[in-house]
């Protein structure tokens, strides 16, 4: 968790501005050299942004006087600069209803300006509102996505350009959605060789080998995070370099090299302490350290050395860093578990959370702790409040999962929306194209007159000896056709393969969450518990149940897999631009279930199976007036 809260650090203090700010006594040279307003305005702009971060007094001293001189708001591109700055300190006062004003009006002008890269700043700029204080996270996407539909207006490639396309991967790998996470992964590679700001560069490195932690791929993750940290040291960026290093230190950590990530951790306490005068940075910085020390403690069993850096931890950040307090008292949670001191850890536990669920955002937290409860309970042999915690447990995980499907399906509507407003714009481009190029034909014409002559003769000879290479080609031709035939065989035996092992996989977890279930319902059965108490009679209702569909889903899949590989196959060779979900969809309706049937079957909302019949049809480019049904039964 901490790794993130200095990824919004960065992000949010560098992605607004292209400069590449120099040294504080250089730019005030450059200021009292300055001898036009717009030169002094522009000189002042950078000297703000310079203590943007550094000094929140000197900042205002200087947005004021760029406001004295630019007092009419002649200089438009420096107007725009106020209102940004003006919203960040809105920011800093938690007024985020006046940051988002501010910032509306930046776009406004921007559009006036018809500058997209000052439009897409601004989007930029609303959208870390929404992500990092509102954490309204589709809000957040969807002016991401404006922003990348702003810059895409210019051939121009800035820092903002390449921030937010990380930071659109970043939002993607929270809800999962792993597919639109690596496409913005690409986009952002694809572009970080470009001369842009090698801070800029860095912290994109380090923004993409936080994702790929994420997604387990640790020597990824290792790749990305040891060019952020040596593109810090060789700019002379202390400061992201410790960053670069602790983020290095947790992949290490999650990889179980307790040893090395131990060293990182200590080593990056004492750089810390040489930044005394960076309060904020210091003091987050070192409880993240003590945070994993801790961690790392109690993976070694060292429980008194675990509690010490957990202890620090807590104390340090309550009322400051709500992310590093929950982390703190869940691993202290596990380690009075582990010590089997069930009264502490279960105190622990009631504080916990009280805290996660006032702020309602750290699910997986919170799931975590139901099911440590849960266990406790388990020891401790009370079987209603084991049976209670479990279901909470239950209830987190069903939630968590709407919540990523909601926010998925929002995304795909704005995806949707974007695409369209893309063809627009590239419709329009090839219009005036088109009008370009009627001017230039006329002049071609007359050209053309001159040269028919010599070009009949030309072609002729081409004939000639295109007829004596045809054979030869065609040769080529029907290899590379046989070619492509073998590999689509290849990849369609692959991909039944892949499938095989999906369902085996699939069968293993349907038994295991049926065997657990089992067993709590066979301690209910010979626990002394009053089978007339409703809550029981509906706990053992709700097991039964589940147990049952859990059967029943085993054996559709089980179904599918024996009684539809041809169907599969031909799906796959006709259609291979339909994805996986689609297919299992097309094979369910094939089968003659209905919607609701199908949302059931595959946990997902009915809204969402209908969404996929959508997709199908359209991917099997069917008319209003062609069934569904029967086209894939024809298949």
């Amino acid at each position: 968790m901490i790794y993130k809260t200095f990824l919004i650090l960065y992000i949010f203090s560098f992605s607004i501005t292209a400069q590449n700010i120099s040294e504080i006594d250089s730019l005030q040279e450059v200021y009292a050299k300055s001898t036009t307003s717009d030169e002094k305005t522009t000189s002042l702009i950078a000297i703000a942004y310079y203590y943007k971060y550094e000094n929140t007094d000197s900042l205002m001293h200087y947005i004021k006087k760029i406001k004295v001189i630019n007092k009419n708001g002649q200089n438009k591109s420096a107007l725009f600069d106020e209102y940004l700055f003006d919203s960040f300190i809105a920011t800093q006062k938690k007024e985020d209803a006046k940051a988002i004003l501010k910032i509306d009006k930046a776009s406004q002008l921007a559009l006036e300006m018809k500058n997209p890269i000052l439009e897409g700043r601004a989007y930029f700029y609303k959208s870390t509102i929404y992500h990092y204080l509102k954490r309204d996270f589709s809000k957040a996407l969807e002016y991401k996505l404006k922003a990348e539909a702003s810059f895409n207006k210019t051939d121009t490639i800035t820092n903002s350009t390449i921030t937010n396309l990380a930071s659109i991967a970043f939002i993607y790998n929270k809800f999962n959605n792993y597919e639109q996470a690596l496409l913005y992964i690409n986009k952002t590679t694809s572009l970080l060789h470009k001369g842009i700001n090698p801070m800029i560069k860095g912290h994109c490195y380090n923004t993409l080998g936080i994702i790929y932690s994420d997604l387990n791929d640790h020597d990824k993750a290792l790749e990305f995070l040891n060019i952020s940290r040596d593109l810090h040291e060789q700019n002379n960026n202390s400061l992201s370099k410790i960053s670069a290093e602790h983020n290095i230190g947790i992949v290490h950590f999650k990889k179980g090299d307790l040893l090395k990530a131990k060293k990182i951790f200590k080593e990056s306490l004492k750089d810390t302490s040489n930044y005394i005068h960076e309060q904020n940075f210091n003091e987050n910085r070192t409880i993240g350290c003590h945070l994993y020390l801790g961690k790392i403690a109690l993976k070694k069993q060292d429980y008194n050395t675990s509690l010490t850096h957990l202890n620090y931890v807590e104390f340090n950040s309550e009322n400051k860093y709500l992310d590093l307090n929950i982390e703190a008292k869940l691993e202290k949670s596990k380690l009075f578990y582990e010590r089997n001191e069930y009264k502490k850890a279960l105190l622990q536990i009631k504080s916990l959370i009280k805290l996660v669920e006032k702020d309602g955002l750290f699910l997986n937290e919170l799931e975590a702790v139901y099911l440590l409860q849960s266990k406790i309970y388990h020891y401790l042999k009370k079987t209603d409040k084991e049976l209670n915690s479990y279901k909470n447990y239950i209830g987190i995980k069903n939630r968590q999962d709407s919540i990523n499907n909601k926010f998925n399906i929002e995304s795909l509507k704005l995806k949707f929306i974007q695409e369209k407003a893309n063809k627009e714009i590239a419709e329009q481009q090839r219009t005036i194209k088109s009008l370009e190029g009627k001017d230039e034909i006329k002049t071609k014409n007359n050209l053309l007159l001159i040269f028919s002559l010599t070009i009949t003769i030309i072609f002729s000879i081409i004939l000639f000896f295109r007829h004596k290479k045809l054979n030869h080609i065609n040769k080529i031709r029907w290899a590379a056709e046989k070619e492509i035939k073998d590999l689509k065989q290849s990849q369609l035996l692959f991909d039944v393969e892949t499938k095989k092992h999906q369902l085996t996989d699939f069968a293993i977890h349907i038994t295991e969450k049926n065997d657990l279930l089992e067993k709590i319902k066979s301690q209910i059965i010979s626990a002394n518990i009053d089978y007339n108490n409703p809550g029981i009679k509906d706990l053992l209702f709700f097991i039964n149940d589940d147990i049952h569909k859990n059967k029943e889903k085993s054996q559709l899949y089980s179904s599918i897999d024996n009684k539809n590989d041809s169907f599969y196959n031909d799906l796959t060779l006709k259609h291979p631009n339909l994805n996986e979900k689609e297919k299992k969809i097309a094979t369910l309706i094939r089968l003659g279930h209905s919607s609701k049937q199908i949302s059931l079957q595959l946990n997902i909302a009915k809204v969402s199976v209908n969404n996929y019949r959508y997709s199908l049809r359209k991917k099997l480019n069917l008319s209003r007036g062609e069934n569904l049904i029967n086209f894939i039964k024809s298949i």
